[in-house]
């Protein structure tokens, strides 16, 4: 799969993306998914500040939450290989993680007022990520655990030796799972392995059995004590702490990917009412896809750049406003800056656009507004 440019912090290391294609559909409606067309994206050079890394598909920008699917593909007992999203790579300490609201969903450094955050307590133990098309429900109490979810895609301990690289998409075999509980929130564990690491030990694991005791000991323990280094208590796990087995993890797994859509086809549906992604972006849903989009209603002002004979130039933000307004009135949604699915990162200056009019790239200037409707800055 192709690259953008290396960053810094991918330590030089190219994250290899497996060739499989995938089966099942991915939110867009697609019946294959081939992870030998998806890029993965760097963004925003050497300034972790504004780094990012955003994923693209046959041309377009997607979502590594929505549109990579949960499915990869079927080990030969039948069960599911399911798709792992690198996060925060073994042996290092930046906290990056799939973002729920920025269009796109790239993965960025997590902040906490305003600061990049880091383990405090050590590097990460595993490669740590999560697993694509899942979510786990706040409103939905766990038997097993006594608690809703965390309001995240379920989280992953990659067990390999291997790091991977923040961002790389990889095939993985569920092997069991701890149910860790985390400030009254259930936030499941999923213990897995990269079936395509060739020659490893772990790449051969089938269950929870074949994982060393020592090593589940050691994950649990991790998981138990990290947030002490930040002046917090201890972390406690449900089902008497127990490492669970495939078949358990697996169904915990499944339930994530149907919560998940769930709150994907709702967010569907508020959209076609008319009532957009604004509210749900509030909420940390950030259902914000833009997959497979060529050519809707608002990239008539595109079109007028294009015409206009002079790419560089533009629209006029004026023109652009009235534009909206005229769209609004038309009953068509005035989109905000979110709702852009030709965004290209990182600039906030112009947006450029695929156009798909004859494949010449467009640039278009924005007039933002606010959710509210008041006017915003213009960029």
């Amino acid at each position: 799969a192709s690259r953008g440019p290396q960053h810094p912090m991918l330590r030089g290391t190219v994250a290899a993306i497996s060739g499989l294609c995938l089966i099942g559909a991915a939110a867009g409606g697609s019946s294959d998914f081939d992870l030998a067309k998806l890029s993965v994206e760097p963004s925003g050079g050497n300034d972790p500040e504004v780094f990012r890394i955003y994923y693209g598909y046959d041309g377009a920008f997607i979502s590594p939450w929505h549109d990579i699917p949960f499915k990869a593909a079927e080990d030969a007992d039948g069960s599911p290989l399911l798709s792992f999203v690198c996060e925060i790579p073994k042996g290092t300490t930046a906290k990056f993680e799939i973002h729920k609201s920025e269009p796109h969903n790239p993965v960025i450094q997590d902040r906490k007022k305003g600061k990049l955050r880091f383990y405090q307590y050590s590097p990460s133990l595993v490669n740590y990520g999560a697993i694509a098309q899942t979510w786990e429900d706040p409103t939905i109490i766990h038997p097993d655990t006594g608690f809703g979810g965390d309001n995240d895609p379920v989280d992953v301990l990659q067990i390999n030796a291997r790091p991977c690289s923040p961002g790389e998409v990889m095939v993985v075999r569920v092997l069991g799972c701890l149910a860790l509980v985390d400030d009254d929130e259930t936030d499941w564990k999923l213990i897995v392995a990269d079936v395509n690491d060739e020659g490893s030990a772990e790449a051969a694991y089938r269950d929870i059995g074949d994982v060393p005791a020592a090593k589940v000991d050691e994950m649990r323990e991790w998981f138990r004590n990290y947030k002490t280094a930040e002046g917090k208590g201890l972390n406690k796990f449900g089902l008497d702490e127990k490492a669970m087995d495939k078949a358990y993890a697996l169904k915990v797994a499944v339930e994530t990917h149907e919560a998940w859509r769930g709150l994907y086809d709702k967010e569907v549906r508020r959209r076609r009412r008319g009532h957009g992604g604004q509210e749900g972006a509030k909420q940390g849903h950030g259902v914000d896809r833009g997959r497979g989009q060529r050519a809707p209603w608002w990239f008539a002002a595109a079109a007028a750049a294009k015409e206009g004979g002079d790419a560089a130039a533009g629209v006029s933000l004026a023109s652009w406003k009235s534009e909206s307004v005229a769209w609004k009135r038309a009953g068509r949604e005035n989109i905000g800056l979110t709702h852009l699915p030709f965004l290209t990162p990182p600039s906030l200056l112009h947006l450029q656009t695929s156009c798909d009019f004859d494949g010449t790239p467009c640039w278009v200037g924005v007039h933002a507004e606010e959710a509210d409707g008041d006017a915003g800055d213009e960029l």
